[in-house]
């Protein structure tokens, strides 16, 4: 966040991504509260006003026939270098 924040390069994610790690977090640290990481997700989206890469489902199984977890980023979504 505080390299794209400097303009070093625009981070990219989707909103699968955004809840797989909200959800792993709260697994693994179940004394954390969803509503305070919702919170961070909507801090970060506001902070990046460019991140959400939409529409990009149709190239899941180029790249992974079977997803279990995201994992990779669409060649349209790759961070750009300034």
């Amino acid at each position: 966040m505080e390299l794209s924040a400097a303009g070093l390069f625009r981070v990219k994610w989707t909103e699968q991504i955004q809840e797989e790690w909200i959800s792993r977090l709260i697994e693994n640290r179940p004394d954390l509260d969803r509503t305070r990481l919702e919170r961070t997700r909507a801090l970060m989206a506001a902070a990046v006003p460019d991140c959400l890469v939409q529409e990009y489902e149709s190239l899941i199984p180029s790249f992974c026939p079977t997803p279990t977890t995201v994992t990779f980023s669409p060649p349209r979504s790759i961070a750009t270098l300034t």
